[in-house]
């Protein structure tokens, strides 16, 4: 099995705004972009299904990839980090106390109403295996910076607090093959 995991075009979101799960429009010329070199790396056949985050930046780009009949299922456990009260606010308008508890902690800490990187990295991580268990020979997955760092923790075998070690920009391809020799080859593509 090869699993392609790429991230959404560059959001445009207003500035210095925390937007996680928020829907926010993306960077025209940077989508167009994306396209044109996701295109060019990802090998999406009519038969193959693509996995996609619900948020609008991924189920727009998994559409604009998808070939003839290939399929774009939508499954909420590749959503960004949802940050609750905190989602479309500014950082300096964000509860300091708050703020700085999560950044020492993100692992555990969440905002107020919603989630820590471990839940975060549970629900992706069911997604995974769930997807890495079928008999699929391609499978393309759309999402987020934080999902694709919980997925390749995950793989990895990493502590969580490591997995901020991860730089991941928009439009990252991972192409990760999962067979009987290794448990998982790792390459990030790039052109």
């Amino acid at each position: 099995m090869v699993i392609y995991l790429f991230r959404h075009s560059q959001p445009d979101p207003p500035p210095d705004v925390c937007y996680g799960q928020s829907n926010i429009p993306l960077i025209p010329w940077h989508f167009e972009h994306t396209v044109k070199r996701l295109r060019r790396l990802l090998p999406v056949q009519p038969r193959d299904t693509i996995f996609s985050s619900p948020l609008k930046r991924c189920v727009q780009l998994a559409k604009s990839l998808s070939r003839g009949p290939c399929r774009v299922k939508v499954d909420k456990r590749l959503s960004e980090m949802h940050f609750g009260e905190w989602e479309m606010k500014r950082w300096n308008d964000i509860d300091d106390r708050g703020l700085l508890r999560w950044c020492k902690n993100f692992i555990d800490e969440k905002a107020p109403g919603g989630e820590s990187f471990t839940e975060l990295y549970r629900r992706v991580c069911d997604f995974w295996d769930s997807v890495t268990s079928g008999d699929e020979e391609r499978v393309f997955i759309c999402t987020h910076g934080a999902a694709m760092k919980a997925i390749l923790t995950h793989i990895f075998e990493m502590p969580l607090k490591n997995s901020s070690s991860w730089q991941l920009h928009y439009g990252d391809v991972i192409r990760i093959e999962k067979n009987d020799h290794h448990p998982y080859l790792v390459e990030f593509l790039s052109q």
